[in-house]
């Protein structure tokens, strides 16, 4: 299944890469770019453009998409992190919204951003239209689903910091057709037909149908007919099976190195010969940083990256040449 899950995600992202433009938004004064505002990129975008947001200390506002995009960002915790970016500001959006139209729009490595530890309505990405994949994104609420004429599906939630839920807000058009693998999350509620794997579940899981592997849990499983194995319970919990290599009530000391230095991602490293190294289904680690697509701490995003930039201040017209200096990785 991780196979057909990269095969999949390189079927998406090539025909963009090979065929779309690629416009540069940035709202730094004095920066050059194509524009200031995401939504004033997207107006001007054709259908399966890719829109490059650059890191600012101003958030991009609230954003409606209603067309197939890609739309990247630099990724988040970049601060926290060593050879991340030469520039260690997020692209912030306040919200975004994936209305009717937006089917087949991929997001990656932006910061959607909470503008008050108190705000509900910011901090969201509110999915209306089917086939969206959303990976390494640092979501400050929750990704909600919201259809009330039909159910929605096919959705690749990967490799994202949700600090809140993935949810929807009509039960009887709730998404069906998901893939949720290597994620930090809350609670997950969802309808059927779903792979879970490789999470981090803060709090309950709900759905049917599905299959659950390779996650660790810290509350349980609401939802009938669900294939579980290979999970880590940090509660005893009666939600989960015992058979299928199920493991519950496990001490979280024993299993995470719970480093506190660093992106909050890596609290959750395991212990090396732990019950979760090698563990899981299909012999892989459980947790985030486990299966084929291992949680990336700074949420970088899958091109080439500069995380260092030098050159002279100022130059003269007398001296003819000067030194750039730069270092580069190929992000995974």
């Amino acid at each position: 299944m991780n196979n057909k899950i990269l095969i999949t995600l390189c079927c998406i992202l090539l025909p963009f890469l090979l065929e779309a433009k690629i416009w540069r938004v940035n709202n730094v004064p004095g920066k050059p770019a194509d524009f200031t505002s995401l939504q004033a990129a997207h107006t001007q975008a054709n259908i399966g453009d890719t829109i490059h947001l650059e890191g600012s200390n101003t958030d991009y506002g609230v954003f409606t998409c209603t067309k197939k995009l890609v739309i990247i960002g630099p990724g988040s915790y970049l601060s926290l992190n060593s050879e991340t970016q030469a520039n260690l500001s997020d692209a912030k959006v306040q919200s975004i919204e994936l209305g009717k139209g937006s089917a087949g729009t991929i997001l990656m490595s932006l910061h959607i951003y909470k503008n008050n530890p108190s705000s509900k309505t910011t901090g969201n990405i509110t999915i209306s239209d089917s086939n969206i994949s959303i990976l390494r994104c640092r979501i400050d609420n929750s990704i909600i689903f919201s259809s009330a004429t039909e159910v929605v599906s096919n959705f690749m939630l990967l490799q994202n910091h949700i600090a809140e839920n993935i949810t929807t807000d009509d039960e009887e058009n709730s998404p069906v057709d998901l893939i949720i693998n290597n994620n930090i999350v809350s609670n997950i509620s969802v309808s059927s037909n779903a792979q879970i794997s490789q999470n981090v579940i803060r709090g309950n899981l709900t759905c049917s149908n599905s299959t659950v592997r390779n996650n660790f849990f810290y509350g349980g499983i609401i939802g009938e007919n669900n294939i579980i194995t290979h999970n880590i319970a940090f509660t005893e919990t009666s939600s989960i099976p015992d058979a299928n290599e199920n493991k519950k009530n496990v001490a979280e000391a024993s299993v995470l190195t719970k480093n506190e230095e660093g992106s909050p991602s890596l609290y959750y490293k395991i212990i090396p010969g732990s019950v979760a190294e090698g563990n899981g289904f299909g012999d892989t680690d459980v947790g985030i940083f486990g299966g084929d697509m291992p949680f990336v701490p700074s949420l970088l995003p899958k091109m080439p990256i500069i995380y260092e930039f030098s050159a002279p201040v100022q130059v003269t017209s007398q001296e003819g040449s000067f030194e750039i200096r730069i270092k580069a990785k190929a992000q995974q």
